[in-house]
């Protein structure tokens, strides 16, 4: 594996410098700046009893990777290239004994900027990540951007951000040769569509940045999928020692047939510091679930159905570490197969103490059902009590630690019949994280 990632970026750097050395001149090689870095990053992952039943044996641990190495080149006029490679996902099968399914080296992300091209706006093109606020609407869950193009100012008072994303490309190379040498057997009009985003994000700052509102609007199309998202956003800092943030969405459009989509998304989250490095905090979030009275589809899932940031408190998304082991591949997405992530209100409160050295969290978590379902009856779905702290070593790396217990509620023992069965859930991860830049040239 090593080998193969030292290959693609040695590839990738001669031939960087070769189109440079062939096709600029003296005067305009001395104009590009090249900086470059890399990140690597380890969780080692561990959770038991997902299913909160004390009969089942079910508990594991693995280790998920992160390396990538990346450029940036700057032309001057305000043209730039970037480019990142890299691999992630779960490592730690032996090349002799096992050959990872998951873990390839690949573009993670690929683009080119150009500064103010139409007055004031800026256009960046290629493979960009992908994330909105606390990615309540969008987010591509941060290892790999997605395809498409941004349309953009920035300024002290006012950002505007219009764009076009193709998350997923239905067809392709495969189509182009079927179709041309078997098209009895797969004509073009088979072809799987496209899944499409357009979307616009301004953002108004007043008070030199202390406040900021953002109203924004999301459509996405895939055949007769077609939801609308109509949200905004503000948050405050009117002092250094109080913030906070809310947001509300809400989705329309049609979803298949005489099926509209209705659901909602909402955060809110308030936090207090001080100068000796105390803080503490309360947030309470809603995912709507669907109700079964209606004709409508009421369940609120993400644009993408990319995951949830939540600020990356743990350096992970998600809400408390016990609760993202009971999530789809561990990444609390917001998504109709997420049992767990979507019908779901959420209150935390935190308390916390923070330097330049360490950082310590303590959060108690509260999880219910948005809707009940057809012969539910309780919507406690139980609390988790979770601790969080990172070390930085020698001003060099980190390390961190997350853990959580979340104790079953009624939802559980009753409506899904575990009774006396019903027991804790425990989940969490131990990391490290080492990230540099320099300059090449």
């Amino acid at each position: 594996m090593k080998k193969k990632v030292f290959t693609v970026l040695l590839v990738f750097v001669v031939s960087f410098f070769m189109l440079n050395l062939l096709h600029a001149d003296e005067t305009q090689k001395n104009k590009i700046k090249i900086t470059g870095g890399a990140a690597l990053y380890d969780y080692h992952i561990f959770w038991k009893n997902s299913d909160f039943n004390k009969t089942t044996n079910d508990k594991d641990d693995f280790d998920y990777m992160h390396l990538d190495f990346h450029l940036n080149a700057d032309f001057g006029n305000g043209v730039s290239l970037f480019a990142s490679l890299g691999t992630w996902g779960q490592f730690g099968q032996h090349p002799v004994w096992g050959v990872p399914e998951d873990p390839r080296a690949t573009m993670l992300q690929g683009y080119i900027n150009v500064d103010k091209l139409i007055g004031p706006f800026s256009v960046k093109l290629g493979k960009v990540k992908f994330l909105y606020g606390d990615g309540l609407v969008a987010f591509d869950g941060g290892e790999d951007g997605t395809l498409g193009a941004n349309f953009y100012t920035t300024g002290k008072t006012f950002d505007f951000d219009l764009f076009y994303k193709r998350p997923y490309q239905g067809g392709g190379i495969a189509e182009i040769y079927y179709n041309g040498t078997q098209t009895e057997l797969n004509p073009r009009d088979e072809v799987e569509s496209s899944i499409q985003i357009f979307g616009a994000y301004p953002t108004i700052k007043l008070s030199g940045g202390k406040y900021k509102v953002s109203p924004y609007i999301f459509y996405r199309w895939q055949d007769n999928d077609k939801p609308l998202y109509t949200g905004i956003r503000a948050e405050f800092a009117p002092t250094k020692s109080f913030s906070g943030k809310v947001e509300y969405v809400k989705m329309s459009g049609n979803k298949t047939g005489d099926l509209k989509y209705k659901g909602y998304g909402f955060l809110s989250g308030l936090q207090f510091s001080t100068k000796k490095g105390l803080f503490f905090g309360v947030n309470y979030n809603i995912f709507s679930g669907d109700d079964p009275n209606t004709n409508d589809y009421e369940t609120y899932s993400g644009i993408i159905e990319g995951p949830f940031t939540n600020g990356f408190y743990k350096w992970w998304p998600g809400l408390g570490p016990a609760h993202l082991m009971t999530t789809g591949y561990g990444f609390s997405c917001i998504a109709d197969w997420n049992a767990t992530m979507t019908n779901l209100n959420v209150f935390d409160a935190y308390v916390g103490y923070s330097t330049d050295k360490y950082s310590l969290r303590a959060t108690y978590w509260s999880y219910s059902r948005n809707k009940l379902q057809e012969n539910q009856t309780y919507k406690a779905m139980g609390n988790e009590l979770s601790f969080f702290g990172t070390y930085n070593i020698r001003n060099l790396f980190t390390v961190g630690a997350s853990v959580g217990y979340w104790s079953p509620g009624e939802h559980f023992k009753k409506d899904l019949g575990l009774e006396n069965d019903a027991s804790g859930a425990h989940g969490g991860f131990i990391f490290f994280y080492k990230a540099f830049d320099c300059k090449i040239k």
